[in-house]
């Protein structure tokens, strides 16, 4: 015992320096070892010498890992992006649109994204994407139809960008158009033939119910003359 004694107070240095050792380690690394997951966040882990796990997703809660390894937490819940962009319209008119995009990853092909698009995804994905498919499609049509929303076509390009961002790992909920943008002078001769239509709708109608009462005084002629004679 006297041995072992001796032999512990020759190596109690040694111990204490590498207990201070791993003390400094651990707190540095700390942020790299406990890793946490708050409430509607999920976590996807690359290892150093593996790669990422592609069958796995970390849920909300704490995580102990390697230090050698990464783990990028990700928002699972539905989030929004605000973004403005510029469509010219078939005749070369710039038309300005700003959307709002709710947007959330696919949860089940969570490591999916991270190892083949990454953290960035509205960047790398969604908003070029969104963009795209709305240019092509509102590219082929007039200011005026596009101002007017003629036979929906926005909400079909809506559609189409939604369909196309879903191919990547992300669902769209929904894009809404906040505002949609025209040179001044543009717009009101676009008010202007709206206003013209719509007095022209009015004076058909007019028309084609003076028309109608016009009809209906004849019969009404006819039934009091028939009437006469029959008296007569």
């Amino acid at each position: 015992t006297k041995d072992s004694l001796q032999k512990f107070r020759k190596k109690k240095p040694f111990l204490i320096i590498l207990l201070l050792i791993a003390s400094i380690l651990v707190v540095l690394l700390w942020h790299r070892i406990i890793i946490t997951a708050n409430v509607g966040e999920a976590g996807v882990l690359f290892r150093r010498f593996t790669g990422t796990e592609i069958d796995k997703i970390y849920k909300e809660g704490v995580h102990l890992i390697s230090p050698l390894d990464i783990m990028t937490i990700y928002e699972t819940r539905n989030q929004i992006a605000l973004h403005e962009f510029d469509v010219l319209s078939v005749k070369g008119l710039r038309i300005q649109l700003a959307i709002a995009i709710r947007y959330r990853p696919q949860y089940d092909m969570l490591p999916t994204l991270h190892q083949r698009i990454g953290p960035d995804y509205l960047q790398r994905v969604v908003l070029p994407q969104i963009e795209s498919v709305m240019r092509k499609q509102l590219g082929s049509y007039n200011a005026d139809q596009i101002y007017t929303n003629e036979n929906g076509l926005l909400n079909k390009a809506i559609v189409l960008a939604i369909n196309e961002v879903g191919r990547n790992y992300v669902e769209v909920d929904d894009v809404i158009i906040r505002s949609l943008t025209l040179p001044e002078h543009i717009v009101q001769a676009i008010e202007d033939k709206l206003a013209q239509q719509e007095y022209l709708r009015s004076y058909e109608f007019r028309e084609q119910t003076a028309t109608r009462e016009a009809q209906r005084k004849i019969s009404e002629a006819k039934g009091i003359n028939q009437a006469q004679r029959i008296i007569s």
